[in-house]
């Protein structure tokens, strides 16, 4: 027998109850923090599309500033100036994934779960595997989005080099010191508000600022790591070096360069669906805030076996802020640290 809407709610209850059993979460426990980092420094807002025809289309708002400039003192009188203007454009959600689980009645009577504890935790599975899936998306973009770098010449430092895209620093220079020469980066850049992103390059790092920051020897590398240069690092140190293939770097990214938006067109409670017979409707990410997957249910009966299908899709798009005040500065920057050190 196919289940009705109230007991699919109750099933999604149940999944979100496993969740926040500390023992059942770090079985389904994303590694997406390069998502997470994308979300907290997002300024641009997601306006709802009202034109129905346009199912996978967002419409984005970016705050644009860059026709401020200074001019020769004149008639105070008589003033005029640029007016800040919300850009907004529509953007085609050009990422499409789903995930897809089945549970057999027959099985489960032979098996300690009842058909309802698999399927709670196959929703989780399949958030774990989602979430995990933008997360490499947006690695992808992070590399697809990548400026210039207009400061190479640290002083007191050998210099750094270009290629491509990416600023190679040399070996020795990967250490706290190397705090303060990208804060300086940053402001050479001209990022306004800038936060890292960082896989294994400076996770280390990172990590022995912490451990030593109450040793005599280890408060100024504390300090550096702490919140005097960025106040905002973001680790994550599997999908970001996963993507990357064995390239080891880490990303300066202006607040809100980089937008992400999902979209979904069902809505909490499910809705029956003929025709086939379905019940579609949204599930919130246990692992993205924010995040909703399109759900379909299904239910099938065939050599006397009743089958409960579950389908979870993502229809998303990751975005550069168009409203940059050059070409070149794109918001964001890697640095690449060298394998081996």
């Amino acid at each position: 027998m196919a289940f009705t809407a109230s007991q699919l709610l109750k099933i999604q209850q149940m999944a979100t109850d496993k969740w926040a059993e500390n023992r059942t979460r770090a079985d389904y426990w994303a590694e997406c923090e390069v998502v997470k980092a994308i979300q907290a420094e997002q300024t641009a807002v997601l306006d709802p599309l009202t034109d129905p025809n346009k199912t996978n289309t967002v419409k984005l708002i970016w705050l644009n500033a860059c026709d401020v400039d200074d001019d020769a003192a004149g008639d105070d009188c008589a003033i005029s100036g640029p007016e800040l203007s919300s850009d907004s454009e529509d953007y085609t959600l050009d990422i499409f994934r789903k995930a897809t689980f089945s549970v057999k009645e027959i099985q489960a009577r032979t098996d300690q779960f009842t058909v309802q504890e698999q399927i709670a935790r196959g929703l989780l599975q399949l958030d774990k595997v989602m979430s995990e899936y933008l997360a490499s998306q947006v690695v992808a973009k992070l590399e697809a989005f990548r400026g210039t770098n207009t400061y190479t010449a640290p002083v007191g430092s050998a210099a750094w080099s270009i290629s491509g895209s990416d600023t190679e620093v040399p070996a020795d220079q990967w250490d706290t010191t190397l705090l303060p020469k990208l804060s300086l980066a940053s402001r050479k850049n001209k990022f306004l508000n800038p936060y890292l992103i960082s896989g294994e390059a400076l996770w280390y790092v990172n990590e022995e600022a912490r451990n030593n920051q109450g040793n005599d020897d280890g408060k100024g590398d504390s300090t550096r790591m702490g919140g005097k240069y960025f106040s905002r690092k973001y680790f994550d140190p599997v999908k970001i070096d996963e993507v990357n293939a064995g390239t080891i770097k880490a990303y300066m990214v202006d607040r809100g360069a980089i937008a992400m938006a999902t979209k979904t067109h069902y809505g909490d409670v499910p809705t029956l669906v003929q025709n086939p017979w379905q019940q579609r409707y949204r599930m919130q990410s246990m692992n993205l805030p924010g995040v909703y997957w399109e759900m379909i249910y299904t239910q099938a009966c065939s050599s006397s076996e009743i089958t409960h299908t579950f389908q979870a899709k993502v229809n998303a798009g990751i975005f550069l802020n168009p409203t940059g005040c050059t070409a070149a500065n794109t918001g964001v920057l890697s640095f690449v640290r060298p394998a081996g050190i």
